[in-house]
Parts: structure tokens; sequence; C-alpha cells
């Protein structure tokens, strides 16, 4: 499965864990909006492009309409406690397993076999060990 990534930001309103909100969108630039045709608005929002790309703002008054924001990806082990908690919020997709281990075997069993989930609902998720009870039982993380 790929994921749907989104594009949020930490919660302006939430101190819950993990909440976050997403990241609000500029409005279209007034010139691409009132260039008339759909051509001509494809080549104005082009020059407006180009204008960040070069960072030349005599070309096009490009920072109220292009906002930088740092992008970056997190990531966690999480223990293995028999259950399966959708890691991604999607309008497609859904991991077609209930826990670690149906998940780990049916991807192996797709591997192995040659083929992939149609509906790309399931996901290949690393699993690590992170330590031992009693010397002998693994404790998972995937």
């Amino acid at each position: 499965r790929h994921n749907d990534y989104n594009l949020n930001q930490p919660s302006t309103t939430s101190t819950d864990y993990g909440a976050t909100e997403p990241i609000a969108t500029p409005d279209v630039p007034p010139a691409v909006l009132n260039a008339g045709s759909v051509d001509n608005q494809i080549t104005e929002m082009q020059e407006w492009f180009r204008a960040f790309k070069d960072q030349n703002i005599t070309h096009r008054n490009y920072p109220e309409y292009f906002t930088p924001i740092l992008c970056y990806v997190e990531g966690t082990w999480i223990m293995d406690d028999e259950s399966l908690e959708e890691p991604f919020d999607s309008d497609r997709h859904q991991i077609d397993a209930k826990t670690w281990k149906q998940l780990h075997d049916k991807i192996r069993w797709m591997m192995n076999s040659g083929r992939k989930n149609s509906l790309e609902n399931l996901a290949h998720l690393p699993a690590a060990v992170r330590g031992l009870v009693n010397d002998t039982y693994p404790i998972i993380s995937n």
C-alpha cells in the first residue's frame, strides 16, 4: 500500500499527543484568476512558478502566494500488542489485516507468490526485535 500523505502541522487547538491540522493553503494570485481562458490561466500561473523558482519578486510578487514550509517525516516504533491501528487516514485505503502478525503473513505470502494486493490495502511495515523477555521471548516493535 502506498500512503496518502497529508500536509499537516501540529494542532493549534488541541494538546492531545499527535494532534495535527491541515496547513492552510494560500489563495490563487488574482492575476491568474483574472487571466481569462484556462490556457491563459495556466500560462500566467507558470510565470508565478517561474518567479518563485528564480526568487524574482520583480517578475511576479510571489511571497504572499508561495509560503515556504519545512516538510519532514516522523516515524516511531510501535510495540506489537496484537492490535493493528490504521497508521494513516486515507479516503481510498485501509489496511486489510486485523493484527501485525496477519499483516506480516499476508505480505510474506504476496511476496513469495509474486502477487500484489490489487486494492493496495497491504503495507510492508518493518519489524525489529527490541528486547528479550527472560533472554528467550522476543519483544517485537513495528
